[in-house]
C-alpha cells in the first residue's frame, strides 16, 4: 500500500498514481513530518528499513519530477537530504534539490548550475548522467546549444559505457541531441536520430512513461518539421491522450501548431476545372513531379480537374523521400526505399488510433512473435543466458512488470534444472543484475549483496 501513518504503523510499498496525489496532500501538512519523525527514531536501529525507506523517497521523487509537483519534490529532496539516511542519499537529495532550483528553466539558474556541476563529481555514478543531463539543459535554456550539444553526448556516453547501463538518460540525452539539431534548422537528422531511437523508448515506455511520451512528442514536432504533418499529427494524438498530458502544456501546444499547418498546407492547393483541351495539350499534367497532386484530399464533385500545388509549397523541403503526403506508395517505390523509411512507415501505421487490430495481429505473426500450433504443443523452453536476455527480466521482475505465467515460468526451469553449476551461475547472474537495478547504487556490490541476502528458516523437521 502507499505510506500509512498512525501511532503504530508506517507501511511502505509502491504507489499508484492516486496514491501519490494522496500522498503529496500529506507531505504538504506538518502532520506527516510529525508522525514520519517519530516512526523513524522508532526505526533507527534497523538499517534495512533506512535503505528501503531512502530506496522509496527517491521513486517518489521521481514520479514528483515526472508529474511537475515541485512542492512535493522540494518536500522529498529535503527529506533526502536532512534525515538520517545512509550515506549516498544526501547527495541524490542536492540532485533534486538543484531540479527544484532550477525549475524547468524558470528559476535560479547560476545557482543550479552551480549544484549540477558539484553533482557530476559527487553523485551516484547514475545520477552522474542525470546531472550532466541537467547541466546540458541549463545550457539550452541560456541559449548556448553548443556546449549543450557537448553535454548531452557526454551524458550518452555515461549512460552507455559506465558499466551501469542506463536507458531513462541514454534516451533522454538522444532526444535532446536531436531538438537541438531540430532547433538549428537540421529537421531531417533529427527525424534519423529520433526514428532510430524508437525501439529504445518504447522499451521503457512501463518504467518511465513520461520519457516515452516526450520522445513522443518530440518525434512529432520534427515530423511537422519535414512536412509529414499526417504522421506528427497521429503521433501528437497518442502523446497529448496519455494521463501525463495534463502536466506538459507543450505537447498540447504541439497539437495544436501541427493543426495550423494542416491548416496552412490545405489553404495552398486549390482545384481549378479541368480545360476542354486535350489531355497532351494540358499546360500542367498531374503526372509530372513538381505538380504532384495531395492525394489525401478529395477532389470536389463535378467535372474532373487537376490538383495544382503552388510553387513555394511544392518547393519548400528538398527531395521528399518517396511522397511522405501519399496514404499510399507505389511498388517501385517501396523498392526503391531504405530500410530506416521503411521501419519509420511501419512504426506510422503501428502508432495510429485507427489502424485495425487485424492489421497488428497479422504484423505479429508474419514477424514471428505469434507461436504456431505446433510450436504451442511442444514443451515449453526459456532462454535465460543469452546475453541481455536475463538481465531484461530481472529488470521487469524487480519493476513489478512481470506477469504470473512469466514469474513461474523462471523459477520453474530454474527448479527443474539438473545442472547444478549452471542453475547457481544463473541465479548469482539474476542477483548482480537486481543490484543494478536497485535505486542509489550507493555502496559496492560485495557490501549491497552482504546486507540483503539471506538463508531459509532451518527445516522444522530436522532433516
Amino acid at each position: 500500500m502507499l505510506i500509512t501513518t498512525s501511532t503504530n504503523r508506517f507501511l511502505i510499498g509502491d504507489f499508484s498514481l492516486g496514491e501519490f496525489v494522496q500522498l503529496h496532500e500529506k507531505m504538504c501538512s506538518g502532520e506527516f513530518y510529525q508522525q514520519f519523525a517519530s516512526k523513524l527514531i522508532e526505526f533507527a536501529g534497523r538499517d534495512q528499513f533506512l535503505h528501503n525507506l531512502g530506496s522509496k523517497f527517491v521513486k517518489l521523487a521521481e514520479q514528483s519530477h515526472a508529474l511537475r509537483r515541485m512542492n512535493a519534490l522540494n518536500q522529498l529532496s529535503q527529506a533526502l537530504t536532512d534525515l538520517p539516511l545512509p550515506p549516498g542519499y544526501e547527495t541524490i537529495g542536492r540532485y533534486y534539490q538543484a531540479l527544484c532550483i532550477n525549475n524547468f528553466g524558470r528559476g535560479d539558474l547560476d545557482k543550479a548550475q552551480t549544484m549540477q556541476e558539484c553533482m557530476t563529481a559527487e553523485a551516484p555514478l547514475p545520477y552522474r548522467a542525470r546531472a550532466t543531463l541537467s547541466l546540458a539543459a541549463i545550457y539550452t535554456d541560456r541559449g548556448d546549444l553548443q556546449t549543450s550539444l557537448s553535454l548531452y553526448s557526454e551524458a550518452g556516453h555515461l549512460a552507455s559505457t559506465s558499466g551501469l547501463y542506463n536507458p531513462y538518460a541514454l534516451v533522454h540525452a538522444q532526444r535532446m541531441i536531436a531538438v537541438i539539431n531540430g532547433m538549428e534548422g537540421d529537421h531531417r537528422r533529427a527525424v534519423n536520430i529520433l526514428e532510430n531511437l524508437f525501439p529504445l523508448a518504447h522499451s521503457i515506455r512501463t518504467i518511465h512513461p513520461h520519457v516515452y511520451y516526450d520522445y513522443l512528442n518530440s518525434l512529432a514536432v520534427e515530423y511537422m518539421g519535414v512536412g509529414r504533418l499526417e504522421e506528427a499529427r497521429n503521433v501528437s494524438q497518442t502523446v497529448t491522450q496519455s494521463p501525463f498530458a495534463i502536466a506538459y502544456p507543450e505537447w498540447r501546444e504541439t497539437r495544436d501548431e501541427i493543426a495550423v499547418k494542416e491548416k496552412r498546407a490545405s489553404h495552398s492547393i486549390v482545384s481549378v476545372p479541368a480545360p476542354s483541351a486535350p489531355e497532351e495539350e494540358m499546360p500542367l499534367s498531374v503526372d509530372e513531379p513538381d505538380s504532384e497532386p495531395d492525394l489525401s484530399r478529395p477532389v470536389p464533385a463535378g467535372r474532373p480537374g487537376n490538383v495544382l500545388i503552388f510553387p513555394q509549397r511544392a518547393h519548400a523541403t528538398e527531395e521528399p523521400s518517396p511522397n511522405p503526403y501519399k496514404s499510399k506508395i507505389t511498388r517501385r517505390e517501396l523498392q526503391g526505399m531504405p530500410v530506416a523509411e521503411k521501419r519509420a512507415w511501419a512504426v506510422q501505421v503501428i502508432l495510429r488510433e485507427d489502424t485495425p487490430v487485424t492489421l497488428l495481429d497479422e504484423f505479429l505473426e508474419t514477424a514471428g512473435l505469434v507461436m504456431t500450433e505446433e510450436e504451442e504443443a511442444r514443451p515449453k523452453v526459456i532462454d535465460l543466458e543469452t546475453p541481455g536476455q536475463l538481465e531484461q527480466v530481472v529488470r521487469l521482475w524487480v519493476n513489478g512488470e512481470i506477469n504470473p505465467e512469466d514469474f513461474a515460468s523462471v523459477i520453474s526451469a530454474l527448479r527443474d534444472c539438473e545442472d547444478d553449476l549452471r542453475r547457481m551461475n544463473i541465479m548469482d547472474e539474476m542477483i548482480g543484475y537486481a543490484f543494478n537495478e536497485s535505486c542509489q547504487k550507493i555502496e559496492s556490490e560485495d557490501d549491497w549483496r552482504r546486507r540483503v541476502e539471506a538463508q531459509l528458516t532451518p527445516d522444522p523437521s530436522g532433516e
